[in-house]
């Protein structure tokens, strides 16, 4: 593919996701509003996309920047704060080499997206590391994962029977 069949590619990716997940509910919503209300602030959302969450706790008075590898997922971020008057900082870096100006007293990652990195025990350490590098003192790391519980049950249900 080449780079304007692929930068076309992401743009259309990022509108179809922004289509199909807009905003997150509202209980998930409170459910990291919750989380961040006892976590002494600046937030940093990493893995953002078009903030699908990000916006949502703006909205609410959070202070928050977010970071992202996507490009355009990002710009389509900036676009819905710009036009929702929010003020936010975003970052494009891949998080193996985070360089962020600050630190933040939480970071997190929502809704299963830590389990994108395809090398999981190489990169995703390389992430961790760089994440706490960007922790104050005593700051937090949350980090939401899927867990699939059907296909661990199939799985030991399965081998019982053989």
């Amino acid at each position: 593919m080449n780079q304007q069949n692929e930068s076309s590619y992401q743009q259309l990716c990022s509108e179809y996701y922004d289509i199909h997940r807009p905003e997150a509910g509202s209980k998930e919503v409170k459910f990291y509003g919750d989380l961040l209300k006892t976590i002494q602030g600046p937030h940093l959302e990493a893995m953002c996309g078009s903030g699908r969450i990000l916006i949502p706790l703006l909205k609410e008075g959070y202070e928050i920047d977010g970071v992202d590898n996507a490009a355009h997922m990002l710009a389509n971020c900036q676009k819905r704060c710009d036009t929702q008057h929010l003020n936010v900082q975003l970052f494009n870096q891949p998080l193996e080499n985070l360089a962020l100006p600050k630190k933040y007293g939480c970071i997190f990652i929502a809704l299963g997206s830590f389990q994108h990195f395809a090398d999981y025990r190489i990169t995703a350490l390389k992430v961790l590391q760089r994440l706490n590098d960007h922790l104050l003192p005593g700051g937090s790391l949350i980090i939401d994962i899927i867990v699939p519980w059907g296909l661990i049950a199939d799985s030991i249900q399965d081998n019982a029977l053989s």
